[in-house]
């Protein structure tokens, strides 16, 4: 994401989250968090990435459609992997990727699948651009 767009991205949450904790609905809540976890991640933030969706996905009444839930968890995977914590990150992520399979949604998989691979190349490059 180029630096003015994603300042862009920071306004937008902020202001609707003002709104919404007025007037929002559980599932509005619930997909603005997971609007400001997938922020947080593309700003560098990756702990708090992972804490926003532990955060929305440990809900009682989790109202999120499944591509989001496991777009969502795969923040989890990332900061793991980033930490160091290489095999627990990509187990995570395997699961997932599994689970996606199990339940046709290959291009949701392939996503996730390709998670790690990305993730572990940019810690290789350091500027984040896999060669």
């Amino acid at each position: 994401m180029s630096p003015p767009r994603l300042a862009a991205a920071e306004e937008w949450p902020a202001e609707a989250a003002s709104l919404l904790d007025l007037t929002g609905t559980p599932a509005q809540l619930q997909e603005l968090r997971t609007l400001q976890a997938h922020l947080a991640f593309a700003q560098g933030r990756f702990e708090d990435a992972a804490l926003l969706s532990r955060g929305v996905l440990s809900e009682e009444d989790l109202r999120l459609p499944y591509r989001d839930r496991v777009r969502l968890s795969v923040l989890d995977g990332r900061p793991a992997i980033r930490a160091g914590r290489v095999e627990e990150g990509v187990a995570a992520l395997q699961q997932l990727a599994r689970q996606a399979t199990q339940s046709r949604h290959v291009d949701l998989a392939a996503h996730v699948w390709q998670v790690p691979a990305t993730t572990l190349a940019a810690g290789l490059h350091p500027s984040g651009a896999a060669s």
